[in-house]
């Protein structure tokens, strides 16, 4: 830091506001494109990458349900003849929660 540090000047306040611009007037040209939209409209199709997307949810749908599927047979052998209020319970999961 400088022990004279210099500031600048504020700016003058504005006096006169600005004329809002007038878009509603007659001058405007319609658009040429306007039936090419209309017909883009009224034909379905598929979003692009909606496909994709798609396969992609159903992956991680499918991957997700094997990973608990993998869990509850690797708890069930582990626990095999265990009641579930048991703390070998809480340790299966503290060991499993730290493996990565």
């Amino acid at each position: 830091m400088t022990p004279t540090p210099k500031r600048s000047e504020p700016l003058p306040r504005a006096t006169d506001a600005a004329e809002p611009l007038d878009l509603t007037s007659a001058d405007v040209a319609p658009v040429a494109l306007e039936d090419e939209w209309l017909r883009a409209a009224d034909t379905p199709s598929e979003e692009h990458g909606a496909g994709g997307r798609r396969v992609l949810g159903t992956t991680l749908t499918v991957l997700a349900a094997l990973w608990l599927a993998y869990t509850a047979w690797s708890a069930g052998r582990t626990l095999a003849g265990q009641p579930l209020t048991s703390p070998a319970v809480a340790q299966w999961v503290a060991d499993h929660g730290q493996r990565r």
